[in-house]
């Protein structure tokens, strides 16, 4: 028979304490600065007018119930994109991109390059 530590005896109850505040639902738009706003809320959490709800990418307007308030950031679609764009070069992501070319065969270098020559610099389909 095995006898209850004296330990977990003792051990303090935790109660949690519900908080009271209007929520507010941060959503993280991908290449935003949604983590950077996450860090600066975070540090002021505790002390907020709201209670503040972190939100992962995969969520959207949809996800907040009507009624709750809600913060995104925006930002420029071209600066958007090239940070994207960039941060995949970074992760070698993709390895190949197979483009459609004349003769329905998958993108190759030397493909590209002959469609490029095709007159007027477009690829050929």
């Amino acid at each position: 028979m095995t006898l209850p530590s004296p330990i977990l005896s003792f051990r303090p109850r935790i109660r949690r304490v519900r908080d009271t505040r209007q929520p507010v639902h941060v959503l993280h738009v991908g290449k935003t600065g949604g983590t950077a706003l996450k860090h600066a809320l975070i540090e002021h959490q505790e002390t907020a007018r709201y209670r503040l709800v972190f939100r992962g990418h995969e969520v959207g307007l949809a996800g907040v119930p009507v009624g709750e308030r809600f913060m995104f950031l925006i930002r420029d679609p071209l600066s958007r994109f090239v940070s994207a764009f960039n941060g995949r070069l970074r992760e070698d992501r993709p390895r190949y991109l197979p483009l459609p070319v004349a003769g329905g065969g998958a993108g190759r270098v030397r493909d590209l390059q002959d469609a490029g020559s095709a007159g007027n610099g477009a690829l050929v389909r």
